[in-house]
């Protein structure tokens, strides 16, 4: 990356300006990509930049050249040797990074942005869904319904539970001899 992709927003925010990118050469109006930095990020950048103060490159390697990729693959490769984890390539980090912000909670049109996507179908080849993420959706929604069941609900005595009155009961599933699973009838309480 060079010094003059850096921009600062009036309010002083600092953020990496991308003129020509991927998806920029197959879009009908090519638009350049911005990426903001946090704060961790620009201090990084301006300690870079402090230490380098010759070079229109931000990022050098020991030998005061810019990184090329096999460098900086080079460099992940040793250090996913020295913390005891498999090779990693940039890809499984953008993956991951797809993965923990969408379980965190991230916005999926913004998260789909902020990794250049010109469309958030694109998070679906990125983000791996785990079995936690399924279960924070589903209890997500359950406060939902919950809300809205007593909202619409006659107000009760302090401490009733209203809920099983309005929300339906759902029996377990039961595994047939065949180890297929039965589907529950959903019937009102």
């Amino acid at each position: 990356m060079t010094k003059d992709k850096l921009r600062t927003k009036g309010s002083g925010e600092m953020y990496v300006w991308i003129p020509r990118h991927k998806t920029s050469k197959t879009a009908r109006v090519p638009k350049p990509r911005t990426v903001a930095l946090c704060s961790d990020a620009e201090q990084i950048v301006k300690r870079q930049i402090a230490a380098h103060p010759q070079s229109r490159h931000i990022f050098l390697n020991g030998r005061g050249s810019p990184f090329t990729r096999y460098g900086f693959r080079t460099r992940l490769d040793r250090l996913s040797a020295r913390v005891g984890v498999r090779k990693i390539n940039p890809y499984i980090l953008r993956h991951t990074f797809a993965t923990w912000e969408s379980e965190g909670g991230i916005e999926s049109t913004a998260l789909s942005q902020m990794m250049g996507h010109t469309t958030t179908r694109m998070l679906d080849r990125y983000v791996s869904n785990t079995h936690e993420h399924h279960m924070k959706a589903v209890e997500l929604i359950a406060a939902r319904i919950r809300k809205t069941a007593l909202e619409n609900v006659p107000a009760a005595k302090e401490g009733e539970n209203v809920l099983p009155n309005v929300l339906p009961t759902v029996p377990e599933s039961k595994e047939t001899c065949d180890g297929k699973v039965a589907s529950p009838s959903v019937s009102a309480s």
